[in-house]
């Protein structure tokens, strides 16, 4: 019988038993359904022989061929082979590291993005083994990018990297150089380039042993006027949400005589262009700032971080009320915000929520979500700066418990 799969765009047919019966054949087609048209593959006789009996998977760009006997089901099983639609052509399969691994026939055989995974069949009677087949990709096409490509120091460039492997489902790897002395594993860094120059850098991508690289140049040239200096702060740079930080810049002209010009971006969307301010970062994060100053063209730039740490509610109390089935929860600390309450793990608020207080509230219509057969029923409560803790209710015993650790919930 031959072997039959579907490329996403064509079904190719390959190897089998000739209608003789007294041969087995190393050529197939190829069938367009765009074009009800049938076109032949190509046969590499002296390496990919025929055969029947094997087994044939679509291994993201190329069929894989394995196993298999020669006519008669006789002598060996056929060793494994790559067919490539895109070349019309074969690859074979090179044999593994233990005795036969690419020689079995009646295999159980998966692909899993990357890998073929091979077990059980047959060679000289049933075996108990099987292997693991890395297909690496055919090629990496990739794309890589650096904005803008000169300007004054310092210059701040956007870096980024397209690379989308042929053949293979794993994700690639990025490496950059800068042509400074800086790195970056990265897909798509940022950069600033502090003193005037010519710099190459390149861009290295990788997937299973195929790597490809593209560079470029950067060209920067001396700040206008001789250039300016700066500096900036922030404080405090850690805190609870919500967290307020001011923010200050200094800066020394130099034989710049213009007016200054200041731009900061705190990193969650808010900018300024005051040389100093207060800002509030209302839900947890780690954020990036940067602080851009100008005159007579030149700019100088200073950037850093504030981490915003999460203030999750802390529950002190869980009872059940009387009919109908109600539950009070007592928190802690007042809760703070547009909090909510999720439960059973279902993705929107619970909506028939109660709050008697900031540190109290009763859920109620819920009785369908809490049952008396000894199972725990789970009560997520979100801050409104974004933090949560969640508890597990067990309606049969009136008992209720703190799962994990409180965790923190992004927008």
């Amino acid at each position: 019988m031959p072997s039959a799969v579907w490329s996403g765009e064509e079904l190719i047919v390959w190897g089998g038993d000739a209608l003789s019966g007294d041969v087995t054949l190393s050529s197939g087609a190829r069938y367009d359904p765009k074009t009800d048209t049938w076109s032949p593959t190509a046969q590499d006789i002296g390496n990919v022989s025929g055969r029947s009996r094997h087994i044939a998977l679509w291994a993201g760009s190329q069929m894989l061929v394995w196993g298999g006997y020669p006519y008669g089901y006789q002598g060996e099983p056929e060793p494994g082979a790559l067919y490539s639609p895109a070349s019309d052509s074969w690859m074979v399969i090179q044999p593994g590291e233990y005795m036969a691994e690419d020689r079995l026939s009646g295999q159980s055989v998966i692909f899993t993005g990357s890998e073929m995974i091979a077990w059980g069949g047959h060679f000289n009677g049933p075996t108990g083994f099987g292997g693991i087949y890395a297909i690496l990709p055919e090629d990496i096409e990739m794309e890589a990018v650096a904005e803008p490509a000169a300007g004054a120091a310092p210059l701040s460039v956007a870096f980024d990297a397209d690379a989308s492997p042929v053949g293979c489902a794993d994700e690639p790897a990025t490496a950059w150089t800068f042509g400074d002395g800086a790195t970056s594993l990265e897909r798509s860094p940022a950069h600033i380039y502090w003193t005037p120059g010519e710099y190459t850098w390149t861009a290295a991508v990788s997937v299973n042993g195929v790597l490809r690289e593209q560079s470029g140049t950067i060209v920067v040239v001396e700040p206008p006027c001789g250039g300016i200096a700066c500096a900036a702060a922030a404080e405090p740079a850690s805190g609870a949400a919500p967290l307020e930080v001011s923010f200050a810049a200094s800066i020394d002209s130099g034989a710049c005589t213009g007016p200054v010009s200041y731009r900061w971006d705190f990193g969650d969307g808010g900018t300024a262009t005051d040389p100093a301010l207060n800002h509030s970062y209302a839900r947890p994060g780690t954020y990036r700032w940067t602080m851009d100053a100008e005159v007579d063209g030149a700019v100088c730039s200073r950037e850093g971080t504030v981490a915003v740490s999460c203030n999750p509610p802390v529950v002190a109390a869980v009872k059940k009320l009387g009919d109908p089935f109600r539950l009070r929860v007592d928190i802690v600390l007042p809760l703070t915000g547009d909090w909510t309450v999720y439960l059973a793990g279902q993705d929107t608020p619970w909506p028939f929520v109660k709050a008697k207080n900031a540190q109290r509230f009763v859920i109620k219509k819920a009785k369908s979500l809490f049952k008396k057969d000894g199972s725990e029923t789970t009560i997520e409560i979100v801050n409104g700066d974004g933090c949560a803790a969640t508890i597990a209710y067990n309606r049969r015993d009136k008992t209720w418990r703190v799962l994990g650790k409180a965790m923190e919930v992004m927008p």
